[in-house]
């Protein structure tokens, strides 16, 4: 959800009003963004709200880590694939993807087989 400009407070405002901030957000669930010099800063957000983004990134952090360690058991296993191998397992799982969410496909965007330039023709000696 956007912002509204009145959830965008200074951070020298929020320094005069914290309490006030903090019970608006408490009541409404909304979050405040603090600024500093007109740039983002912080945020002020419920406690449960800042729960849940922890246990998010714990739970992503955690994800990372066991895809890493089946990747490296799948090496140590020997079921590996080189990139040309892979790339119509990789072109195929991006169909299904696509189509299962309803996007279009992107035949246009997809990688191209590489590019290998003729050689070049010999050139002739001059004089011959």
């Amino acid at each position: 959800m956007p912002l509204a400009a009145k959830d965008i407070v200074p951070i020298t405002t929020a320094r005069a009003k914290l309490t006030e901030l903090a019970d608006q957000v408490a009541r409404t669930g909304v979050g405040k963004v603090l600024t500093r010099n007109g740039e983002s800063y912080v945020a002020l957000i419920t406690a449960s709200d800042f729960d849940d983004l922890a246990a998010f990134r714990h739970e992503q952090h955690l994800s990372v880590l066991r895809a890493v360690a089946e990747g490296l058991e799948e090496i140590d296993a020997k079921r590996t694939y080189t990139a040309d191998e892979f790339r119509p397992h990789l072109l195929a799982l991006r169909r299904r993807v696509r189509k299962q969410h309803g996007l279009p496909p992107l035949e246009a965007h997809e990688p191209q087989p590489p590019y290998h330039p003729a050689p070049a023709a010999k050139r002739r000696k001059r004089g011959a």
